[in-house]
């Protein structure tokens, strides 16, 4: 056991939700976002904003961006990004036996 606490705490060590925008202009908008204090990272094809609660933000968000946007994703942490955040590794890294092996263990569990 390398963390142990509820599964919201544990998805809060990770970070927070991000918001993914693409956009008429990527770039005008990551500007506009940063000018405003976003934590805002550029892609290829895209811009991603850190921040909490990301459903509750995103109106704001489009609106900061200020330019016309084709698609947006909230993406809240996952228990699977906690595995991987204090492991570094996928759970489907695993072997297939001890996935079983574990499988087992939690059936006798209940």
């Amino acid at each position: 056991i390398v963390a142990l606490d509820t599964p919201q705490a544990l998805k809060a060590i990770v970070g927070s939700d991000t918001v993914s925008l693409v956009t008429g202009d990527d770039d005008a908008a990551a500007t506009a976002l940063e000018a405003a204090g976003f934590d805002v990272h550029r892609l290829h094809d895209g811009v991603v904003v850190n921040i909490e609660d990301g459903e509750s933000a995103v109106a704001g968000i489009i609106q900061t961006a200020a330019v016309p946007v084709r698609n947006v994703r909230v993406r809240r942490p996952t228990l699977d990004d906690v595995f991987m955040h204090f492991t570094g590794r996928e759970i489907r890294d695993e072997a297939p036996d001890k996935l079983a092996m574990l499988r087992v263990f939690a059936g006798r569990r209940r």
